[in-house]
């Protein structure tokens, strides 16, 4: 695209993203919708509903699907962690977890009466949940925990969780999973008493047999053979729990779940070795199983009929419809993963690093693509200048064709790696939590550049090679590739991420506020934004404007004056990274609940849906202003176009670029805040171009007035 020259001056300014081109570029405002990925199913349970709908519980929220597995839709809760989920008389019951510290609102027992457009916490209040049953007469039974990890409650509810009702026989037992017994039968595994049942629908319970440890999962569901798991082994009783014996073979120790059925088929979920399963009722053992050997903790296992699903912690969900044979994975639209990192590849391609490993998009974010390491936590990726692509976690693996593919090139030390970067003379630096290290050889070796005992979050680089990182507290810089590190700023707070603008101007986030430098990091000053988040990842727009990720309170656009919230469908708060495909949409990384994608520019709202017949600048208003006025524009109908629109002053100076956009047609609206500037009159110029012609050109004037 060459550059369009102006009567009043040349533009040579250029923006990162914010091009629309979805189908969603005419709605009335900027908002998120959440992507189907990454796919990683980090599944606590599942349920199977009369409505024909199956529920998963995730890290992630609550999820369903209207094809049994094949693919999911997020229906909420995504700022949770879910441990259990059930269905009944047209409501939905998710419980969650009460140790998830990052969590917005109120932990327990959420209810849903329209299919997860609402939650409602339940008159239990505040709790950990651990499992919920519906029984065969339509009582609601729940295990839960409150604040002290071991106060363990049984309770139920007759009126479908409107009011519940505690069972103080159960109370203190540490009951956790319930299992169906024959008739009107109910189970329960309990840590400190192994088991308690009831035969009469909950009236009453019965406490027998103990084990050394107590048991955590339980199925009951095959007459004449219990199986409990404990945190050390499984367990087995014939005799309704007066006796217990332990299946003690190989590794089916540490278990998390047990699934029986008639047929003598038995699965049993580990901590370490996947799946294993028996035939005969667990007299013996049939193999274990498990995606791959980085992923083998059994989060979920359960039944669905005659199928079993399983899903693995930090992994993926599976089915098997004949006994454990084979195993299909259905975890298309699971996404519950914690995301690092987004990363776009000099071919266009994105790429996420998370705590379940690497993920590749081909189509901007749409879709994903796991791709297979041997270790699933990768923070961060730099790319060479002859395309190299490093993923950094806790080793280094090396991709030369965009991402495809991986291979393990390095792992020669116990650090965690938080981020790396290339400089200008492609040498690589990463952070890790016991100093800088530096690689001159695109990665194959690594030195130690610097060493201090404090971690290291973030690290960064300008056009002149000058690299700045930050600890918890002080900001260091290098003038000399890495050989020598000096203290240039000490902050009385902590500080978050490290970043710099094209032109140079170095930003740092913190509790509050954000630091900013023109001088190289010469002098650092704070910003005083004065919003009571914590700010985390940058995305610049230009040198004056950016997008800010936060802990907890979502996604910030910084406009050149002020700093403002742009959370409209933006569920989950928790942001960690944030980056732009190819066509300009802004994707956001979450904690625990996968990817946002923007509909549309930020700062630029598309105002309708009609198709205009010609280019046109409207007049601002108000008009005299101050300090903010709104300036309209429109696009007819052709080829996607390149528009600019930018602010002089009386001289003809370029003093903002408000818009340097590939547009589609429409009409838009977008601010012109000018507090820092004076009183006085001001000209504002749409500039257009369309398949390399100029088509557009037209100019008017505005007055400030303070």
């Amino acid at each position: 695209m060459k550059k369009i020259r102006s009567s009043l001056s040349i533009i040579s300014h250029t923006v990162i993203f914010l091009i629309c081109i979805s189908s969603n570029i005419y709605s009335q405002s900027f908002y998120w919708t959440r992507t189907n990925g990454p796919n990683e199913g980090n599944v606590n349970d599942f349920y199977s509903a009369p409505n024909g709908k199956l529920y998963a519980a995730s890290w992630g929220g609550v999820f369903e699907s209207s094809n049994n597995g094949e693919n999911w839709k997020y229906i909420g809760l995504g700022n949770k962690i879910v441990i259990a989920i059930a269905y009944f008389n047209g409501s939905l019951f998710a419980g969650t977890s009460i140790n998830y510290n990052i969590s917005e609102g109120d932990n327990g027992l959420f209810i849903s009466t329209n299919n997860g457009l609402s939650w409602q916490l339940s008159s239990l209040g505040i709790c950990g949940v651990s499992d919920i049953y519906v029984s065969n007469s339509g009582k609601i039974f729940i295990t839960h925990l409150t604040d002290s990890f071991y106060d363990g409650y049984c309770s139920y509810s007759i009126d479908n969780g409107i009011s519940w009702i505690n069972i103080n026989q159960l109370t203190g037992l540490r009951c956790s999973e319930f299992s169906p017994g024959t008739g009107n039968s109910i189970y329960i595994s309990a840590g400190f008493a192994s088991m308690v049942y009831s035969t009469n629908d909950g009236s009453s319970w019965i406490t027998n047999g103990n084990t050394s440890y107590g048991l955590y999962s339980i199925d009951a569901s095959v007459n004449g053979n219990i199986f409990g798991g404990s945190t050390e082994m499984l367990y087995r009783t014939t005799n309704n729990g007066l006796n217990w014996d332990s299946v003690n073979y190989m590794n089916i120790y540490r278990v998390t779940e047990v699934k029986s059925f008639n047929s003598g088929f038995t699965f049993v979920g580990t901590s370490y070795d996947g799946v294993w399963r028996s035939s005969d009722f667990g007299n013996n053992w049939i193999g274990f199983w498990y995606p791959d050997s980085s992923n083998r903790f059994v989060s979920c296992l359960e039944k669905n009929s005659n199928d079993i699903w399983c899903s693995f912690s930090y992994g993926t969900s599976y089915r098997t419809t004949n006994n454990g044979n084979d195993w299909e994975e259905k975890s298309t639209g699971l996404s519950s993963s914690t995301i690092y990192e987004i990363f776009r590849t000099s071919s266009g391609n994105i790429l996420t690093g998370t705590n379940a490993g690497i993920h590749l998009s081909t189509d901007g974010g749409i879709n994903w693509e796991r791709v297979s390491v041997d270790y699933k936590t990768v923070r961060t990726f730099t790319e060479s200048s002859n395309g190299v692509i490093l993923a950094y976690g806790n080793r280094i693996y090396k991709s030369t064709n965009q991402g495809v593919s991986w291979q393990f090139i390095h792992n020669n030390h116990p650090n965690t790696i938080y981020c790396a970067i290339k400089c200008s003379n492609n040498d690589l630096f990463y952070t890790a939590d016991n100093g800088i290290y530096k690689s001159t050889d695109n990665g194959s070796t690594w030195q130690l550049s610097f060493y201090q005992q404090s971690y290291f979050y973030d690290i960064a680089s300008n056009a002149n090679g000058d690299v700045f990182a930050n600890s918890n507290t002080k900001i260091f810089r290098s003038t000399n590739n890495g050989l020598n590190w000096v203290n240039i700023y000490s902050s009385p707070d902590e500080l978050n991420v490290i970043a710099v603008s094209q032109s140079g101007i170095i930003y740092v986030s913190k509790q509050r506020s954000i630091l900013r430098s023109t001088d190289n990091g010469g002098t650092f000053v704070d910003m005083n934004l004065n919003i009571d988040v914590n700010f985390n990842h940058f995305l610049f727009l230009d040198n004056n404007k950016f997008v800010v990720a936060t802990e907890k309170n979502g996604v910030y656009y910084f406009d050149g004056a002020s700093c403002n919230p742009v959370n409209i469908g933006l569920d989950i708060k928790f942001i960690w990274s944030l980056a732009a495909n190819e066509d300009g949409n802004v994707l956001a990384g979450t904690v625990k609940s996968g990817i946002y994608v923007s509909n549309g520019p930020i700062g630029i709202n598309p105002i309708s849906s009609e198709i205009p017949n010609q280019f046109s600048l409207s007049q601002n208003y108000p008009n005299p202003f101050n300090p903010v006025t709104k300036i309209e524009f429109a696009i007819p109908n052709g080829d996607a176009s390149q528009t600019i629109l930018s602010v002089y002053d009386i001289l003809g100076r370029e003093v903002a670029v408000l818009v340097n956009e590939q547009l589609r047609p429409g009409t838009y609206e977008v601010d012109w805040d000018a507090s820092s500037f004076p009183s006085g009159v001001y000209y504002y110029e749409l500039l257009t171009e369309t398949s390399q012609r100029y088509v557009f050109t037209e100019s008017k004037k505005m007055v400030l007035l303070k």
